[in-house]
């Protein structure tokens, strides 16, 4: 099982991909989540996207985060946030990304 929402809540034992522990929810679509997670071997905080369960089954899917992860990777400037591993196991599908905590230039603009 990849993670399990009761009432908005990861239950302890669900909250773990890897070596990364996730934190806190910072964007939900329509097919992945970006969450801030920690890795546990080293303490640094990254944003994790995230395949939902129901579009782990949808190769497709699977297919658009790895060529955006690939994209992403490809782009080296003290400006841009980094891409750092990308893994798709028959469990889960997700990339790690430098953690920017600030608010969105969307929610920037509005105040």
């Amino acid at each position: 099982m990849l993670f399990s929402i009761k009432d908005d809540v990861l239950s302890e034992e669900d909250i773990k991909i890897d070596d990364y522990k996730l934190l806190n929810v910072i964007a939900t679509g329509s097919v992945s989540t970006v969450w801030e997670a920690q890795d546990t071997t080293s303490n640094e905080h990254y944003a994790m996207k995230l395949l939902l369960p129901e579009a782990m089954k949808v190769s497709a899917h699977k297919v658009a985060l790895k060529q955006e992860a690939m994209t992403c990777k490809k782009f080296d400037h003290p400006n841009i946030i980094r891409m750092h591993v990308h893994k798709q196991t028959k469990n889960h599908a997700y990339y790690i990304m430098d953690y920017f905590n600030a608010p969105n230039v969307k929610s920037l603009l509005r105040n």
